[in-house]
C-alpha cells in the first residue's frame, strides 16, 4: 500500500511557517510595548516626585532661590515632555501591535484551511486502504471457498 501524502504539503508547511513567524513577531511587539508602558510608568513617577519636591521646596522656604526653582521647573517641563513622547510611543506600538495581531488571526486561519483539507484527504486515504483491504480479504475468501470446492 502507498503511504498517505499530502498533496498540497508544501503549502502547508509555509502557512504553518507564517503563522509561526507572525506569533513570534506578535510576541516580540508585545515585549516591546510592555517595555514602553513600563517606561511611561517610570517617567509619571519621576514627575510626580519632582513635583512633590517643588511643592516641599516652595511650602519649606520662605525664600527659595529662583535658580533652584527655575531649574526644578525644568525638570519637570523635560519630564512632562518625555512623558508625552512615551505616550505616543505607547500609542504607536499598541497600534503595531494590533495590526500584526490581525495578521496571526488571518495567518491562523489560513494555516486551518489547509489543515482541515489535509484531515480530509487522511480520511479519504483510510477510507480508500480500508476499501481495498476489504476487497484483497473477500478475494482471499473466495480463493479459499474455491479451493475447497477443487478439493
Amino acid at each position: 500500500m502507498k503511504k498517505f501524502r499530502f498533496s498540497l504539503q508544501s503549502v502547508h508547511d509555509l502557512r504553518l511557517n507564517r503563522r509561526e513567524q507572525a506569533e513570534r513577531a506578535l510576541a516580540d511587539k508585545d515585549r516591546e510595548v510592555q517595555e514602553a508602558a513600563a517606561r511611561l510608568a517610570d517617567l509619571e513617577n519621576k514627575r510626580a516626585a519632582a513635583m512633590r519636591a517643588y511643592a516641599d521646596l516652595m511650602r519649606m522656604t520662605d525664600a527659595p532661590d529662583a535658580q533652584e526653582i527655575a531649574l526644578r521647573a525644568d525638570y519637570i517641563a523635560l519630564l512632562e515632555r518625555r512623558e508625552n513622547d512615551a505616550r505616543q510611543r505607547l500609542a504607536q506600538l499598541e497600534r503595531e501591535r494590533d495590526g500584526l495581531r490581525q495578521k496571526v488571526i488571518e495567518a491562523a486561519r489560513e494555516a486551518e484551511t489547509t489543515e482541515k483539507l489535509r484531515e480530509h484527504q487522511y480520511a479519504q486515504y483510510v477510507r480508500e486502504t480500508l476499501r481495498l483491504e476489504q476487497k484483497l480479504l473477500d478475494e482471499l475468501a473466495m480463493l479459499r471457498v474455491a479451493r475447497r470446492m477443487t478439493q
